[in-house]
C-alpha cells in the first residue's frame, strides 16, 4: 500500500490536541461538505480510532474539518484518514501520518 501523506502530526501521550484538515482546495465549485469520518489505523492496518479520537468530527460547510486525538504510546506511528462527503454525493479523502513521542522517554508527572 503506498500512502501519499498531506502532514506529520506530531504529540505526546498525555497531550489531546484539536487537528483540521481543510479541503477547501479540494472539492468542486458549488459543493457543500455535508459529513466528515476520520479513523486511525496502526501499522498491520487495524482500526484503532477508539483508542485515539476523542468526540465526533465536525466539518463546515466549505469542508473545513476538525477533530481531538488523544493518548497514544511513545513510538507509535498512526495512518489518521480524513473522509468528507459532499452533498453532490463525491467523497474526498486526506491521510496523515501521527507520531506519538514522549520527550525523554518518562510518561509520568
Amino acid at each position: 500500500m503506498v500512502v501519499e501523506w498531506l502532514g506529520i502530526i506530531k504529540k505526546q501521550p498525555a497531550e489531546i490536541v484539536t487537528e483540521n484538515v481543510d479541503f477547501k482546495n479540494v472539492i468542486r465549485s458549488g459543493e457543500v461538505a455535508s459529513s466528515v469520518a476520520v479513523a486511525v489505523f496502526d501499522n498491520s492496518l487495524t482500526n484503532v480510532t477508539n483508542s485515539y479520537i476523542s468526540g465526533t468530527p465536525t466539518t463546515s460547510s466549505n469542508g473545513f474539518t476538525q477533530f481531538v486525538l488523544q493518548a497514544g504510546s511513545h513510538g507509535d506511528y498512526r495512518d489518521v484518514r480524513v473522509r468528507l462527503t459532499t452533498d453532490a454525493g463525491n467523497v474526498y479523502e486526506e491521510d496523515l501520518l501521527l507520531r506519538v513521542w514522549e520527550i525523554g522517554g518518562a510518561s509520568d508527572f
